[in-house]
């Protein structure tokens, strides 16, 4: 399950007890205190790692914007279509700016 929201220890702790409590009632699964803990550390260190991932790529987007955006409203379509053809300058940018 994957883990959304405010507090990603309140909703991972409600995810285990979810996930549980499923299996208590549903299933005649044995339920361990041990696998249910290392459940809501997969599912927090989860939705950690996914969070740094989209945040850098929305950090990466936005300095994208924003380097992008006053070459946009300073050239003509003429410009930028020669901007594309060497795209060197851009790519070696946005490497530099996903290191940060």
């Amino acid at each position: 399950m994957l883990i959304e929201g405010e507090s990603i220890l309140n909703d991972g702790f409600v995810v285990a007890v979810f996930a549980t409590l499923s299996v208590i009632i549903f299933e005649t699964e044995e339920i361990s205190l041990t696998l249910s803990g290392v459940k809501l550390v997969v599912n927090i260190l989860g939705a950690l790692a996914l969070g740094i991932v989209l945040g850098r790529l929305t950090r990466f987007a936005i300095y994208l914007f924003f380097m992008m955006y006053p070459i946009m409203v300073k050239i003509d379509f003429s410009e930028v279509i020669k901007a594309g053809k060497s795209g060197k300058p851009v790519f070696f940018n946005s490497i530099y700016q996903l290191g940060y």
